[in-house]
């Protein structure tokens, strides 16, 4: 269970210390563990299977998939948890603002992120076509700056 234990981190491409954090152990401990120096105990192995959604089978056994399947309600909710606690407050907002939203108004937004969509698609020169969006902030409005679009009241 050790190295499973170290392969889902791998897989979830956490450190030791991230990884770790999420269960209330540190660096060092979650690296004892994973090297066999100290036993994995019944408390943190249900605190991994419920924390990343490891299936119970595979991480005592090494059979079947390394993670259950998630609903997708399920996986949304995921998603705004991991948005909430890196920080992301301009992604959650934009999300809030979008619910309360009328339906007409999701239309128009629907149709505004579908035309960026195919913009980046038909730009077969940028290194977004090409799947690989720079990490990098500034590297990203070089390729699409900023533009000023004129809204409308629709409600």
């Amino acid at each position: 269970m050790n190295e499973r234990l170290k392969q889902i981190r791998k897989t979830l491409s956490l450190s030791q210390e991230a990884f770790g954090s999420k269960l209330g152990v540190t660096g060092p401990g979650i690296s004892k563990i994973e090297s066999g120096d100290r036993n994995l105990t019944e408390q943190m192995t249900r605190a991994v299977i419920r924390e990343f959604n490891v299936n119970e089978h595979w991480f005592r056994t090494g059979e079947g998939e390394m993670f259950n399947p998630l609903s997708r309600e399920d996986e949304f909710m995921k998603a705004a948890k991991e948005l909430q606690i890196d920080g992301e407050a301009e992604i959650m907002q934009l999300l809030i603002e979008y619910w309360k939203m009328t339906p007409d108004q999701r239309k128009i937004v629907k149709k505004f992120l579908s035309s960026i969509s195919e913009v980046y698609k038909k730009d077969t020169s940028s290194e977004i076509y090409n799947g690989k969006i720079p990490s990098d902030p500034e590297e990203l409005e070089k390729l699409y700056p900023p533009v000023e679009i004129e809204t409308k009241d629709v409600g």
